[in-house]
């Protein structure tokens, strides 16, 4: 299976060969999102909303306890950081893994000099 494949080559790889999974996505995230490569012209505090695939997370456990994660989130351009503070990691749990491809709405925030998006609500797009 193609998506089987796709994940095989990301895995040894760490890239995808011969095709990106989003590319039968593309028409529903150009109709529906921002491309991420418009972020970083975005004003922080700016509601934004964009569509991609997830490449990869980071979970750390906050001071109180809480899980919050770091998810790096790619289209077919370019590559941006999500942030999940704890209460949108864990109510999207199931959602925050490798290959999960969704539209994700947050505010731009630029702090340290890179944008990144802070993350509100995440939908996964099941079928393109």
């Amino acid at each position: 299976e193609k998506s089987e494949m796709l994940k095989w080559e990301k895995d040894l790889l760490g890239l995808f060969v011969t095709s990106h999974p989003l590319e039968g996505y593309q028409k529903i995230i150009q109709s529906k999102a921002t491309p991420l490569s418009q972020v970083k012209n975005g004003i922080s505090g700016q509601r934004i909303q964009v569509g991609g695939i997830i490449s990869g997370i980071k979970k750390i456990i906050t001071r109180n306890g809480k899980s919050m994660a770091f998810v790096s989130f790619e289209d077919l351009e370019d590559k941006i950081e999500i942030v999940f503070f704890p209460d949108t990691a864990e109510k999207n749990s199931s959602l925050l893994k490798e290959n999960t491809i969704a539209l994700i709405a947050g505010k731009i925030d630029h702090r340290d000099n890179v944008p990144k998006i802070i993350c509100e609500k995440i939908e996964e797009i099941l079928e393109g």
